[in-house]
């Protein structure tokens, strides 16, 4: 079958495509002017955010403006008591249409702020004794005596609640949340009751891969199961996955278990890819021109061992070749042992150096990210300094905290 338009249809198809490219390109059109008076910061610019007037453009139909204008009395009072202002007097002046557009302006006298007078804030269940809460409370946006504000009260239950997810009371539920709010006495009473429930524990940790063996995966895991489920503990579990070099997305999906009060994780690696290769060219004062490069393999075998290598080569000084093995440890990402050779040659003007050098090496993250360096390095160098000969073969232990 062949379809065959017709004329109608071709200028229909026409007008629409007009249509919108004329709509793409049209330029934003004016706001109108609102002045709103008596008030000033964060009370104006909640007013205008509450405003249906300030969505209309200069050129909106004047029945839109006036049904607007009725409304902003109202909008403003909402505005206004949001921010903790009960008692404002609201007079909007006369809608003025000018050639080039329209304006208005409102008078608002605020009023006596209501202010917080009390604050009960309760924890029962398993909550009532965790210190993680006791903590929350003086972080918390409500202060006795602060102008009362409806954004820091939601803020507040939804802190509270927040942190019952991060800790593990996934049961947990605000069972008292009352606002209690005396106009006449300006005044504003709080009161919240957190019902916890009983903490979540981590269960089974379901890790795996098939270029890498068990025992180096399990050892990468940072959480014991039985232990009380944080949510930081599994951001640190991703972080210390992401960061040991073995992947490149580690993916840690939670399944909460109501009945047996626990959550599982299962974790989903994307594989690093083995090699990199890199390269580097450069100029030095003492050197000269340089080039560089770079092989490091990420995971040399199962055990997840890692080989690197570097050459450089100084125009004014020589060539530089250095080889290390690295063995992963208890705690793959923190600790681990390596095997080094280096092997230097250097000429100048007045000396000629070759240097050999073969070392163990451990390294260790330690506390507060210092990074603990013990090595012990056998040197061997051969010399010679103004037609001087000499030799040296030092054993060199030492430890370093970077």
């Amino acid at each position: 079958l062949q379809y065959r338009p017709d004329l109608r249809s071709l200028l229909i198809a026409l007008l629409l495509t007009s249509s919108l490219l004329f709509a793409a390109e049209a330029p934003e059109q004016q706001a109108g002017n609102i002045s709103i008076n008596g008030v000033e910061g964060q009370l104006e610019e909640n007013i205008r955010q509450h405003l249906t007037l300030s969505n209309y453009a200069c050129g909106t139909a004047e029945w839109r403006l006036q049904a607007a204008v009725e409304d902003a009395p109202a909008e403003s009072t909402l505005a206004l008591q949001a921010l903790g202002y009960y008692d404002a007097k609201i007079t909007s002046g006369r809608l003025v249409q000018q050639a080039s557009c329209w304006n208005i302006s409102f008078d608002i006298v605020p009023g006596k702020p209501v202010r917080i007078r009390e604050i009960d804030i309760r924890f029962e269940q398993k909550a009532a004794r965790d210190s993680h809460f006791q903590r929350l409370l003086h972080d918390l946006p409500l202060v006795k005596g602060d102008i009362l504000n409806h954004g820091n009260y939601t803020a507040s239950k939804n802190a509270l609640q927040g942190a019952a997810i991060e800790r593990g009371y996934f049961d947990a539920e605000l069972t008292r949340h009352l606002l209690l709010v005396d106009p006449q006495q300006h005044s504003a009473d709080i009161q919240l009751t957190l019902s916890s429930g009983t903490r979540y524990r981590f269960g089974e940790i379901n890790i795996g891969s098939d270029w890498l063996d068990q025992d180096l995966l399990d050892r990468l895991v940072t959480i014991e199961p039985g232990e009380l489920y944080s949510s930081d503990k599994v951001q640190a579990f991703q972080q210390s996955l992401n960061e040991s070099g073995y992947f490149d997305s580690a993916v840690i999906r939670e399944r909460h278990d109501s009945r047996r009060r626990r959550v599982d994780l299962d974790v989903t690696l994307t594989p690093s890819k083995r090699y990199a290769i890199g390269f580097g060219v450069g100029l030095t004062t003492d050197g000269g021109p340089r080039v560089s490069s770079n092989l490091k393999n990420r995971y040399v075998n199962r055990r997840g061992h890692r080989f690197n290598s570097n050459i450089r080569y100084e125009a004014l000084l020589g060539v530089t070749l250095d080889v290390s093995y690295s063995i992963q440890l208890q705690h793959p990402a923190k600790e681990w042992f390596s095997l080094l050779a280096q092997v230097e040659r250097i000429e100048t003007d007045t000396s000629d150096r070759t240097t050999a050098r073969a070392g163990l090496r451990m390294t260790k993250i330690r506390p507060h990210d210092w990074l603990e360096t013990r090595y012990l390095t056998l040197k061997t160098e051969e010399y010679v300094i103004a037609d001087e000969p000499g030799r040296a073969m030092p054993l060199i232990p030492g430890i370093s905290w970077t």
